[in-house]
């Protein structure tokens, strides 16, 4: 299923912001094609690209190299359809951790759920969405590692990993040689909370590894569902309210269930250079992380004699002002109903 942020992406799409949006995607552009990206360009790896191309990447999808990987043929009709990328590789192998031979792989009642690892169905089936995860069918599929296909592309970088594997997101990522795993720019996970597969990496190991790496949590954001027995829906629900409560589960649900985790680089003065500091500018600045952006503007200001930082720290700073003043009559918006808490948050600006 698409991600809780790519769901949000969506629909802050449109409104009165496209001035702002035209003046950013300039700069985007003329960044992007300095010479640092024209031989060595962003490197975009996605592991289980199902449904539609991401969301995130469309501002500088045509400057990037993407290397996705979906194994299920359910969920990727939109590679084959064209692409926005400068070029776009696509593997229909299953992505595991280790060097192996044939492995089974599930086919789950949802394609963007199947996956490498059984579905935990006893845990599941507590669930309003745990239908989900029935097992359709089990191939067995040949295996590939990440490694081993950047090195058949010779790509020796990898600025943005993306993960959504359904419980493997985690070891993927460590399974990354670590020069390349060292300079990851931003690595995305989507790990589970509740329990969908058997020995699936969940949420507080991806955090606990984020702590142990020189990476930063800059995004967290939760998918909930309904907890409530399929016996139970069976049981007590109309037809038509059981046939709702898998896909309504996310938009009514109260527990949570999953998370979407995206963690940037800290930046160590020894790992980066110029080409670094401008595509996480880049990054930063279209995740609207525009605190962050800024700093690396600024450190690039300090660290490399080209004009171009002050620029980018320019608009880093326009940004931000630009949120100020975007939050602020929201806030007051809230004192309206939320006296309390509202006049506490604005007190906070200042």
């Amino acid at each position: 299923m698409p991600s809780v942020a790519a769901r949000r992406m969506s629909r802050r799409r449109g409104g009165c912001r496209w001035v702002v949006m035209a003046l950013r995607d300039d700069l985007l552009r003329r960044v992007l094609e300095r010479p640092e990206f024209r031989d060595d360009p962003p490197v975009l790896v996605d592991l289980g690209a199902s449904k539609e191309f991401y969301p995130k990447w469309e501002p500088f999808a045509e400057y990037a190299v993407c290397v996705a990987f979906e194994p299920d043929d359910r969920g990727r009709a939109h590679l084959e359809e064209g692409s926005p990328y400068r070029r776009l590789h696509v593997r229909h192998d299953v992505v595991a951790a280790e060097d192996s031979d044939d492995r089974p792989f599930y086919l789950t009642k949802v394609p963007g759920d199947s996956s490498l690892l059984e579905p935990a169905n006893e845990e599941a089936a507590k669930w309003g969405h745990g239908d989900n995860f029935q097992v359709e069918d089990r191939v067995t599929c040949p295996t590939v590692t990440v490694r081993e296909v950047l090195d058949d592309l010779d790509l020796d970088r990898v600025d943005w990993f993306k993960a959504n594997t359904q419980g493997t997101d985690l070891r993927l990522f460590r399974s990354l040689d670590p020069t390349r795993r060292d300079r990851v720019l931003v690595a995305e996970f989507q790990p589970g909370i509740m329990d969908a597969y058997v020995d699936e990496d969940k949420l507080p190991a991806v955090l606990a590894e984020i702590d142990d790496r020189e990476l930063w949590t800059a995004r967290l954001e939760v998918g909930r569902g309904q907890r409530i027995a399929l016996e139970d829906a069976d049981r007590w629900l109309s037809r038509v309210e059981r046939s709702l409560l898998s896909p309504l589960s996310s938009r009514s649900g109260r527990s949570p269930v999953s998370a979407d985790v995206t963690a940037f680089s800290t930046f160590p003065e020894d790992r980066f250079g110029r080409r670094e500091h401008l595509l996480g500018w880049v990054f930063a600045t279209t995740e609207g992380l525009h605190g962050f952006a800024l700093s690396l503007a600024a450190d690039g200001r300090e660290r490399f004699d080209d004009p171009v930082f002050e620029e980018l720290l320019a608009h880093s700073r326009r940004r931000l002002r630009s949120d100020y003043l975007t939050t602020v009559p929201r806030l007051a918006a809230e004192a309206l109903s939320k006296p309390g808490r509202a006049v506490s948050a604005i007190t906070n600006l200042f």
